[in-house]
Parts: structure tokens; C-alpha cells; sequence
């Protein structure tokens, strides 16, 4: 059953910065439940180190949950905007927000020299409320069959938590998306 679809899309404005955009638009119970989120992430990469500079996030069901992050590198601090509180926390010397996150994933895992050994990194995430740690592993390439063919990947998981899963392939001959 179809749910929707999603046009996910990352922009260079020439200066090393990036627009990095999610626009999701569901169909049917899961448009009338959910509703339709958007999401954008402007970062800069510096040293091989993406920068957030804001991020916004909102869904037209549910406008309470949006929220915007506002990065400032040279106090290291964050502001957040939500229901009109305004909110300033430290933050660490590396950290992202949680959609600019699989970039920086990638940007790792393109910097491997070997993707076939098992390999671990740890990447802070900062959201509305919280700043949290989460470590991800390179486990190996596998096959994977696509609408477009049969694609060598590169698996990275989520192995921080018991609970709660990811599993992500990013294909070295397609730029490593």
C-alpha cells in the first residue's frame, strides 16, 4: 500500500554550505494520522566537519511539535524556538542536528580507508529537548536488489541501543547516498 512520497534533496550554494531538504507528502490514513513533515538542515563543511547553521522542522497536523534550531559555534551554544519559548543550551564541540546527521554519517564513512572491516564512531545530535550520543558501526558491503538494479552497499547501523534499530547502505558508485 503506498503511504506517499518524500523529495529529499541536497543544494551547494558554491561556498562550501549546504541546503539540505525533506519534503514528505503522505497519502491517505497516513496523511489524515500523521500529516505531512518538512525538514531542513543548513550546514557548512569545515576541515571535513559539517557545521549546522539552523535547522527547521514542522508538520502541518501536528504545528506544536515544530521547531527551529539556531547553531552558534563561536559561543558553542544552541537556540531553540518552540510554541514561541526560546531556550539557549552549550553544546559540544561537534554535534548536529538530527536530519544534517546523516550527512556527517556519510562524510565518515566516505573517509574510511578500508569499508570492508568493521569500523565505529560516535555523533551528537541535538533536538528540541536534548543532546544525545548515538554510535553507529560500518558492518560491511552487501548486495542490494533496487528498482534500479543490483548495488553494492555499505551497511552502517545504529548499535548504541537495545531497543531501538537502524539499518542505513550508502553506495560508494552513487556518491555514497
Amino acid at each position: 500500500i503506498p503511504l506517499g512520497d518524500a523529495a529529499i534533496s541536497l543544494t551547494p550554494d558554491g561556498k562550501g554550505c549546504y541546503r539540505y531538504e525533506s519534503k514528505t507528502n503522505p497519502v491517505g490514513a497516513a496523511r489524515w494520522l500523521y500529516g505531512s513533515p518538512y525538514e531542513v538542515s543548513d550546514f557548512c563543511v569545515k576541515d571535513g566537519v559539517i557545521r549546522p547553521n539552523r535547522y527547521q522542522y514542522s508538520i502541518d497536523k501536528r504545528p506544536k511539535d515544530g521547531f527551529t534550531l539556531d547553531f552558534d559555534w563561536a559561543a558553542r551554544k544552541v537556540t531553540t524556538v518552540k510554541n514561541g519559548q526560546t531556550t539557549v543550551r552549550d553544546i559540544p564541540d561537534v554535534a548536529y542536528d538530527r536530519f544534517g546527521m546523516q550527512q556527517a554519517i556519510r562524510l565518515w564513512v566516505m573517509s574510511l580507508s578500508d569499508t570492508t572491516k568493521r569500523s565505529e564512531a560516535e555523533f551528537v545530535s541535538v533536538d528540541d529537548r536534548d543532546i544525545n550520543h548515538y554510535r553507529f558501526a560500518v558492518l560491511g558491503h552487501e548486495k542490494l536488489e533496487t528498482p534500479a538494479g543490483t548495488i553494492d552497499a555499505i551497511r552502517v547501523d545504529r548499535i548504541d541501543s537495545k531497543t531501538r534499530s537502524t539499518h542505513s547502505w550508502v553506495a560508494p558508485s552513487r556518491d555514497f547516498q
